[in-house]
């Protein structure tokens, strides 16, 4: 199975955030399936992380946390400043980032890494690869822009994630939000978190 991931750097946050809502828009029409996005901003230290799609939750952000993955993986910067919650939501993220940069390959990671370098903000999305062109129409005109398909089983990452959270959890205690397996294809709802200004 293919995945496409698309990394647009913007020279302000509201242009990135203004990207988000448009594929979110279209998704909620069903134009889009496996869509996951995040908005990553810079704060006035210099300091990049997350805006919108921070902690996962499929309320927040678009849903299944491949692009989550992404963002984690580029930059350590945005690793650091976020910490899951619970021992399962460590668990879940950690193996998806490992999954994503791997199948990503350490010259795209590269690519994808300098864009955000120089980026004052920047949506990181994912979405399976025959929906590449409906997020790529959708777009607005950016600073920069690096996409790329990688092969990645999604049905196989989520159950790994599963079996990961029923270790870490511990017995009869249900999943947090954090920790849900990438698998979520449903429409969700969009609100911005308090992220860097």
């Amino acid at each position: 199975m293919c995945t496409y991931f698309v990394v647009a750097s913007h020279r302000d946050r509201d242009a990135a955030e203004g990207d988000f809502h448009r594929i979110a828009a279209i998704h909620d029409e069903g134009a889009l399936g496996n869509l996951d996005a995040v908005v990553l901003a810079r704060a006035a230290s210099g300091a990049l992380g997350f805006a919108i799609g921070a902690d996962g939750d499929p309320n927040d952000g678009i849903g299944c946390g491949l692009a989550r993955g992404l963002a984690l993986a580029l930059s350590p910067g945005v690793s650091q400043r976020w910490e899951p919650n619970d021992d399962a939501s460590r668990a879940a993220a950690g193996i998806v980032v490992d999954r994503v940069a791997a199948a990503v390959g350490r010259g795209d990671l590269r690519r994808y890494g300098l864009l955000l370098d120089a980026a004052a903000a920047a949506l990181v999305a994912s979405t399976s690869s025959e929906r590449a062109d409906v997020v790529a129409a959708t777009l607005s005109p950016s600073d920069a822009l690096a996409s790329g398909h990688v092969r990645l089983d999604r049905s196989a990452l989520a159950e790994e994630v599963r079996r990961a959270v029923r270790t870490a959890r511990p017995a009869g205690e249900s999943a947090p939000a954090e920790a849900i397996a990438p698998t979520q294809t449903g429409p969700t709802s969009h609100r911005s978190r308090g992220g860097p200004r």
